[in-house]
């Protein structure tokens, strides 16, 4: 929860977004439902499925705004870490894999919301010109795959979530989906007692 809290801190400018994604989200649930039966009335335990479904996709979405705010900010990460290597060696100077990596916590110790999302990294035969846009583009492409993967997982739950709705609605309803209301296809029928009988002359 610690982790979540520095991530809304650190993420209120996107927050909106995250709560885009979410609406967005309950739209497409919501057309889902009624895209498999179009006269669906909610009942009480889909209306707690929708509730229950809140929790994991604003979750994940919360991580989706984090990365987003990470994205925006890779080009001070890379300025951070070019910094940090000009101190430490010369521009053509090849950086280890235990010195890249020593780097690479140095600036994640500096951004709290950068410890959520990774944990370190392993770079070897960059030189130390290199070395910092090669990380800020290795984050970049790490942070792009890691949103495809939250949204993944939205899309998922919103997919459950519709079918354990499904799975609530009244019978009455489940009915009325398999085709013409009992109402309409009985309109056209005539009582057996209403009936006339016809008698054959011999």
């Amino acid at each position: 929860m610690r982790g979540l809290f520095e991530i809304l801190e650190y993420s209120i400018g996107s927050l909106f977004w995250g709560v885009l994604i979410t609406i967005l989200s309950y739209v497409l649930f919501v057309f889902l439902i009624r895209g498999w039966y179009r006269d669906a009335a909610f009942t009480m335990s889909s209306y707690l499925v929708g509730i229950l479904l809140f929790f994991p996709i604003c979750f994940q979405c919360t991580l989706t705004v984090g990365a987003l705010r990470i994205i925006d900010t890779t080009d001070g990460f890379e300025q951070r870490v070019r910094e940090i290597t000009s101190q430490c060696f010369p521009s053509d100077e090849e950086v280890g894999i235990r010195e890249a990596n020593e780097i690479l916590q140095v600036v994640i110790g500096e951004q709290p919301l950068l410890r959520h999302y990774i944990g370190g990294g392993e770079f070897s035969g960059y030189t130390a010109g290199q070395l910092p846009e090669v990380m800020a583009d290795t984050l970049r492409t790490y942070m792009r795959w890691y949103i495809v993967r939250r949204l993944g997982w939205c899309l998922a739950f919103i997919v459950m979530g519709a079918v354990l709705a499904i799975k609530t609605l009244s019978k009455g309803n489940v009915r009325r989906r398999s085709g013409v209301p009992a109402s309409r296809r009985d309109a056209g029928r005539v009582p057996v007692s209403r009936r006339k009988r016809i008698h054959v002359k011999h």
